[in-house]
């Protein structure tokens, strides 16, 4: 009976659901036309733990192939590159693998290609080749899951890694009280774990749990990172300016917060 009772649990419908309604969602229009709003957001934040920690629990190479799907501005392409062989960069955004390779060549990284595509509508082995490995880090749209996780694992020869939240996020539950909306979040990781289950891929899971602490230059700084790229209206700024005044500690000429954020990291192995 218990086994035909997880049969008829449709885990990609629970996604799709989950992820329709979540308060917080970005279009890949606003996404586009947003591009330099979101990567000023994500690389003036303080949250250099994560891109560390993932990193080490990677194993990679020298010799190493990597795809980094929905790689942004290349936060983690870059340094990324700077431990294996070489790392293909799959936006669907054209502006933000611009970012990508200007910040490479500031860098100097030379051994990133881009490739400007929708992740879901990639013809493996036509428009991206097979890679030792896959990553998909803290991607914005995962609408189709099944699908997304499919390309993920055929486009790998080695191993996948997938980074994913743990739930609510501390930090878009206070943006919310703040706007007066109600919190709704992404979904969880645990449906990527049971997705792949159904799939016949076990994977492993590794929970990461530390705090981040923020500073901010003044209030507008601090609705820049905290809004993270998404667009609200100017009276919108107000009330968030107006609410981290009387919330934010202030030290230094500057203003702060520990924010708590776990992320899962879920990773498998290809099969022999």
């Amino acid at each position: 009976m218990e086994d035909e009772i997880e049969r008829r649990i449709d885990w990609e419908d629970i996604w799709r659901r989950q992820f329709e309604r979540a308060t917080f969602q970005l279009k890949t229009k606003e996404f586009e036309d947003r591009a330099e709003a979101w990567n000023s957001a994500m690389r003036g934040n303080t949250d250099t733990g994560y891109v560390d920690e993932l990193l080490a629990s990677m194993e990679l190479s020298s010799d190493t192939s990597m795809l980094d799907v929905g790689c942004g501005s290349g936060i983690i392409s870059i340094p990324l590159a700077k431990k294996v062989q070489h790392v293909t960069a799959l936006d669907l955004s054209p502006a933000m693998l611009d970012l990508t390779m200007r910040y490479a060549m500031e860098e100097g990284v030379t051994n990133i290609s881009t490739v400007t595509k929708d992740w879901l509508h990639v013809q493996i082995g036509v428009d991206v080749g097979v890679h030792d490995v896959v990553l998909a880090s803290r991607c914005l749209q995962v609408e189709n899951l099944r699908r997304f996780l499919l390309q993920m694992d055929n486009a790998a020869r080695r191993s996948c890694y997938l980074t994913w939240g743990t739930g609510a996020r501390e930090d878009d539950a206070e943006l919310c009280v703040a706007l007066g909306l109600e919190y709704r979040p992404q979904p969880s990781y645990q449906i990527v774990y049971n997705l792949l289950y159904d799939m016949g891929i076990f994977a492993n899971v590794k929970i990461h749990s530390g705090p981040v602490t923020r500073w901010f230059r003044d209030l507008d700084d601090a609705v820049k990172q905290l809004v993270r790229g998404r667009p609200i209206s100017p009276e919108a700024t107000e009330k968030l300016k107006a609410y981290f005044k009387e919330k934010l500690p202030y030290r230094e000429g500057r203003y702060w917060r520990v924010i708590r954020a776990p992320w899962a990291l879920i990773s498998w192995p290809k099969k022999d």
